[in-house]
């Protein structure tokens, strides 16, 4: 069992190092908020810097037909 969960980690840290190094270089998520004193405040993050610490993306593609 730990063989196999070892084999998981690796080749999921190497596709998501494939996936950084040569698909998504770049493109950006925005997204916007908003403060306490109503203040409109933009982020801007690049996919493969969320991807190389660890955050969780979740990306939703609508077809509009």
């Amino acid at each position: 069992m730990k063989i196999i969960i070892i084999i998981m980690l690796v080749t999921t840290t190497l596709f998501s190092q494939y996936i950084v190094t040569d698909q998504i270089k770049d493109f950006k998520i925005r997204s916007s908020n908003i403060d306490q004193n109503s203040n409109i405040i933009y982020y801007e993050d690049n996919v493969s810097e969320s991807i190389s610490k660890g955050k969780v993306l979740i990306l939703n593609w609508f077809n509009p037909y």
